[in-house]
């Protein structure tokens, strides 16, 4: 891996004011992302596989991570991820050394509330606006 290839992505971690521990390693351009109210650590000696041609079980997409809302993901150390998903809007944590398999999702959410008014009620506000 080229040091460019390296630096990237560690410097939109440290935009995104990602917390990472020692001797991570980063193959590919994994998305990981925080939002502004949310928390993001990743903890020491991880590897973190978003490079296609790197897993011989296949990657069908890159590795993502994301915290969203005041969502927290919390990755201990010594824990390898390929081309999974990582999705909290409440809490993910993944302990030390587990190994996230290829193309692994993990969510804390469905994505949709499940009180049906509530879903009839943003639909009528996305049908609205659409016409």
């Amino acid at each position: 891996m080229s040091k460019v290839n390296s630096f990237l992505p560690r410097l939109g971690l440290k935009l995104n004011r990602v917390k990472y521990g020692k001797g991570l390693k980063l193959g590919g351009w994994p998305f990981i992302f925080r939002f502004p109210q949310a928390s993001l650590e990743i903890g020491d000696d991880c590897a973190i596989n978003s490079n296609f041609i790197s897993n011989l079980i296949g990657l069908y997409q890159r590795t993502i991570i994301i915290a969203r809302g005041r969502g927290r993901v919390k990755i201990g150390s010594h824990v390898g991820i390929s081309g999974s998903t990582i999705y909290a809007r409440e809490l993910i944590e993944i302990g030390d050394y587990t190994v996230v398999g290829a193309n692994c999702k993990i969510f804390d959410n469905d994505f949709h509330s499940l009180n049906p008014e509530e879903r009839k009620r943003i639909f009528m506000t996305i049908w609205s606006h659409a016409r």
